[in-house]
């Protein structure tokens, strides 16, 4: 006769004198309403990012057109989602011949298109706007979650952090596929462990929905696959909850049952792969080739060049140029570049499904970024835990801290029902994190806001110390600093920096890119311009920036085709973070001008420049030398600005020179 087993000891903990749930269950609306308040309100003032411009037309392209060739890189869900309100509003996607729409150029696209073609600023809060609800599921699945493993309190405090967490808020009102990839991976994950702890119709239609738009948000999302076959894995060989309810666990499951949970995972994953190919195919209109109009013959989805600097001349040139790698030439190795061609070869699903996957695994593996005064293209294994710890709120790391206390010492107890849920993110979070820190693509915390449910629920753990009198205190003091810390840096969400790291004014001396300067402060540029009346703004940022609506810079450096450098004058001057940096511009760079070599070059094309007509220097020569003198005059000017204190700073990502004659002439000259 077989031992009933006793019912399992709860852990010590003074969560039972805790808030009540009935208590802190009303707040949790007020919460994400607040955040979804505070994400509007802050996103009224940022002009468009560097990717959301791309994203926007590329959305738009595909829902109004069905074109999908633009921005194969990402797949479509978000954008599409994004485009809705464009739609209802009768806004005209970009038209065949726009600058960069032949080959396949989205950024000059998008610049051409919101700068020329329709009124940017409205097409971007347009399209912001169903961001929001993105935005409010994250939180709600956050919350769901971890009230589903720790209970509702630590659910609570885990909603409380993520509503107030800065990287939520300012990616949230972005047109990008980062926050709702963390959405439907989490989906995914907390809707498999709601089937296998309740196996029905309803709940398997649920995780194969959320499976289904994963797959069709980004595609990282089959790093969540090995932590779904963990959670199956684990359900198949253990015995059901006990008949008190203890939830123990057993190696020992009969072999009847165990049968009948093979069969049930089995078909499940059948239903997978199904709702996967679905969505895949459904998304893209069932076509395999991306392409509309009159031009589909010869359209490209991506004109790129191969490590000889040669462009692809046809579809074929160009899928050649995508599998191979990007510094040698040579074809990529590795598993992927062979299912690809494969699965290509069969037409097994959409061309620019694949053909954004090759993208990814290409240009993933090697991208430029910026740590702490350095550069690479390989990145470092210390950026990401870097970037957490400056750009996370000191609150947030103290709960995480009093979290991690609480799950070492046994003060939190698991809930039955959140078991397979806890296994399946805690496998996922380690796979993302060992992915992201050993890779090369350094360019944003944004990309760990998929782990991000984890450490809520990490920090939400913290709730077993809220029993206590002087622990209540603790928690009151804590959440007014949080919110303090937050609504200190509105509406700058997006270069956030808390306090131990020097703010966001020493941000550049941590972190670029996306954590500090994606192109988010244009609009208030120009309304610091008309506020102090600035007749002319000498400018230097990303060439594909789109400018906001009536404002026209002269530019330091090269910007788009048909935009000319402004001659050295005295005034306002204006660099970005990441141009003066030299993330995009080696020409900026400390390096550069201490090679000899290019020194030597540099001083050679000005004198030139300078030469007097007697010298016989042929005109066609003459004039080139007086372009490129100029060229690095401008570049030298913004290198020197690097050591000089600005005069001012503009949100996050502008910086501010007021520079007179003489500074210009000490500044430029090499």
């Amino acid at each position: 006769m077989r031992r009933r087993s006793a019912p399992a000891r709860r852990a010590s903990s003074d969560v039972d004198h805790a808030p009540s749930p009935r208590t802190t269950m009303p707040v949790a609306p007020l919460l994400v309403a607040s955040a979804l308040a505070l994400a509007l309100l802050a996103g009224l003032g940022d002009s468009v990012t560097f990717d959301e411009g791309v994203h926007i037309a590329s959305g738009l392209t595909a829902l109004g057109r069905g074109d999908f060739r633009l921005n194969p890189e990402h797949p479509p869900l978000a954008k599409l989602w994004a485009a809705v309100p464009l739609i209802a509003a009768g806004i005209p996607a970009p038209a065949p011949g726009t600058r960069g729409w032949s080959e396949g150029n989205t950024l000059e696209l998008a610049r051409a298109w919101l700068t020329d073609q329709v009124d940017g600023e409205r097409v971007v809060r347009l399209a912001r706007l169903p961001m929001l609800v993105v935005l409010g599921a994250f939180l709600w699945v956050v919350f769901s979650s971890v009230r589903t493993v720790l209970g509702s309190n630590a659910a609570f405090l885990a909603l409380f952090a993520a509503a107030f967490d800065p990287l939520v808020l300012g990616h949230g009102r972005l047109v990008t596929t980062d926050l709702a990839a963390a959405i439907a991976i989490q989906a995914s994950l907390l809707s498999l462990a709601r089937f296998l702890q309740k196996p029905g119709v309803a709940n398997g239609l649920l995780f194969l929905l959320a499976l289904g738009f994963a797959s069709i948000t980004k595609y990282s999302w089959v790093v969540a696959v090995p932590a779904l076959a963990s959670m199956g894995i684990v359900w198949v060989l253990q015995r059901e909850a006990s008949a008190e309810g203890t939830g123990e666990a057993s190696l020992a499951a009969p072999g009847r049952r165990r049968d009948r949970r093979i069969v049930l995972l089995g078909g499940l994953a059948v239903g997978a792969v199904a709702a996967v190919g679905v969505a895949v195919w459904g998304i893209y209109g069932f076509r395999y080739e991306p392409y509309r109009g009159n031009d589909a013959p010869t359209a490209l989805l991506r004109r790129d060049s191969n490590s000889d600097g040669r462009f692809a001349g046809n579809r074929e040139e160009g899928w050649k140029i995508v599998q191979e790698d990007w510094a040698t030439g040579i074809r990529r190795r590795g598993a992927l570049p062979r299912v690809v061609e494969f699965a290509r070869a069969r037409r097994v699903l959409p061309e620019p499904y694949l053909y954004g996957l090759s993208y990814v695994d290409k240009w993933s593996r090697q991208r430029i970024a910026y740590l702490r005064g350095q550069l690479s293209t390989k990145g470092w294994v210390s950026y990401f835990p870097v970037a957490f710890l400056v750009k996370t709120p000191v609150v947030t790391l103290v709960l995480l801290g009093l979290g991690t206390l609480a799950i070492l010492g046994r003060r939190v107890a698991v809930e039955p029902k959140g078991r397979l849920l806890l296994l399946g993110m805690s496998v996922f979070s380690v796979t993302w994190l060992v992915l992201s820190v050993s890779g090369g693509l350094n360019i944003g915390l944004r990309h760990l806001l998929p782990v991000y449910p984890l450490l809520f629920l990490v920090g939400g753990a913290a709730a077993a110390f809220a029993g206590a009198p002087r622990a209540r205190l603790l928690a009151v003091t804590l959440a007014a600093l949080l919110v303090v810390e937050t609504l200190s840096a509105f509406p700058n969400h997006l270069g956030f920096f808390n306090r131990l790291s020097g703010g966001a004014a020493r941000g550049r001396a941590w972190l670029a890119d996306s954590n500090l300067d994606w192109g988010q402060d244009l609009l208030r540029l120009r309304d610091y311009c008309r506020e102090r009346r600035i007749d002319e703004i000498h400018l230097a940022v990303h060439p594909s920036t789109p400018m906001p609506k009536s404002f026209r810079p002269a530019f330091v450096l090269a910007a788009s085709p048909g935009s000319r450098l402004s001659p050295l004058t005295p005034g306002t001057y204006v660099v970005s973070v990441n141009t003066l940096l030299g993330l995009w511009e080696p020409m900026v760079r400390d390096e550069t001008w201490s090679d000899p070599g290019f020194l030597e070059n540099a001083r050679r094309a000005l004198g030139w420049a300078s030469s007097p007509p007697e010298a016989g220097v042929p005109a066609r020569l003459l004039a080139r030398a007086r372009e490129d003198a100029e060229v690095l005059h401008h570049a030298r000017l913004v290198n020197r600005l690097r050591s000089r204190p600005e005069d001012g700073r503009i949100g996050t990502s502008l910086l501010v020179f007021e520079l007179t004659a003489d500074d210009l002439r000490s500044l430029s000259t090499f």
